[in-house]
């Protein structure tokens, strides 16, 4: 995935990345790791970003320049961003990964 952390890096586009074109996600469009459901406590949200930064790290997403851990904090805090990501019902990552590839076919201009 270190590829796709860097070809996605090197094609960043001031600030829009996103989980898909609906959500901004937890602020990257390759963190798939989504909520099984909308985390009530303190202890509930402290767990599920301590799973999100884990997989931030071994995908390698925290490798890239643009990755900042404060919009995990932040998509934690929006209730609302949380219950569209539950509501997602845990997509095929490898979905999540064409849409990406396919936006940036689109949007590469070699």
């Amino acid at each position: 995935m270190g590829k796709m952390v860097d070809l996605c890096s090197a094609n960043w586009h001031n600030g829009k990345c996103r989980l898909s074109k609906e959500l901004k996600g937890w602020g990257c469009r390759l963190l798939t790791c989504l909520p099984d459901e909308v985390p009530v406590s303190y202890q509930d949200k402290a767990v599920l970003f301590s799973r999100v930064y884990a997989y931030a790290v071994n995908s390698g997403v925290t490798n890239c320049k643009h990755f900042c851990e404060s919009d995990i904090d932040k998509a934690l805090d929006n209730e609302e961003e949380l219950s569209q990501m539950v509501l997602l019902n845990q997509p095929l990552r490898a979905d999540l990964v064409a849409e990406y590839i396919e936006y940036e076919r689109e949007n590469i201009h070699l």
